[in-house]
């Protein structure tokens, strides 16, 4: 039986569970293959006071080249954070060479950390990101960042309802058909999730426990649960549904075991999880 392929276009870190890092465990162990199209090589995340980092865009250029002469497919695209407008043309070109009509492209806009937008993200490279998204089938944005690609004021504390839905709705016009806006506050403890179907203008929320703790990862963690949900023809709704319940099942799980935050979530015990899917 044919195993459907990923590309995955994201950074690697070496230590600390991000990135690649994440993205191909939890991928593979949902049944497909994981082809990494590494776009950085990082010593650690950078949750850390300290980091080295190399850029390899030379050699994506040439991978792709390559994938091309020999005839690689892909079923699915998935990017995330991508810190330049050469990262962000290597997705655009990967998309115009390995997709068509059905292949599944996830963009995860990546341009905030613990609430505040990465210093990289100049208006120019939020209107790069804008463009980029266009491309996309789903992309899931944190509400900051949902905030950021629409030119919308970032919105009240708590924001309404129907404050989320005019995002979902502003970000679906752009091109993508699902929009998932991630880590909205719902209440002091809790945060949730909103999904759209910009085709049935149907929407789904779920809420989880915040985390309170700077972990790097979690929406790599979410976007590859919800990248092969998708891939196994759940519904959008049921999809995001799927990837908060693997993500609060892995922070438990990383809460109780008192392992070092900055070292990620703990995702290795908790793959088994992911075979009922």
């Amino acid at each position: 039986m044919f195993t459907k392929r990923v590309l995955a276009i994201h950074d690697l870190c070496s230590f600390g569970r991000c990135s690649l890092t994440a993205v191909v465990p939890v991928i593979s162990a949902m049944g497909f293959q994981v082809c990494p199209l590494p776009t950085t090589l990082s010593s650690n995340n950078i949750t850390y006071q300290t980091c080295y980092s190399s850029d390899v865009l030379s050699d994506t250029c040439l991978f792709m080249e390559k994938w091309e002469e020999i005839g690689c497919s892909y079923q699915a695209i998935y990017s995330g954070f991508l810190s330049d407008f050469q990262q962000m043309q290597i997705v655009w070109e990967a998309i115009r060479r390995f997709s068509d009509e059905n292949t599944l492209v996830v963009i995860d806009p990546v341009m905030s950390f613990a609430g505040r937008p990465l210093p990289v993200y100049s208006q120019d490279m939020i209107e790069k990101m804008r463009t980029l998204i266009r491309k996309a089938t789903v992309i899931t944005p944190t509400l900051i960042e949902a905030c950021m690609l629409t030119g919308t004021p970032v919105v009240p504390s708590f924001p309404s309802l129907k404050d989320v839905l005019r995002l979902c709705h502003q970000l679906s016009s752009l091109g993508p058909r699902y929009v998932v806006i991630t880590r909205i506050p719902a209440s002091d403890i809790k945060i949730k999730n909103v999904s759209f179907d910009g085709t049935t203008h149907t929407y789904d929320e779920c809420q989880i426990y915040r985390v309170r703790k700077q972990v790097d990862g979690l929406s790599d963690l979410f976007a590859s649960v919800l990248t092969g949900a998708l891939l196994r023809n759940h519904s959008i709704h049921m999809a995001m549904r799927l990837s908060l319940d693997f993500l609060s099942y892995a922070l438990d799980y990383t809460r109780q075991a008192g392992s070092d935050a900055r070292e990620g979530i703990q995702i290795e015990p908790c793959l088994r999880q992911l075979l009922k899917i």
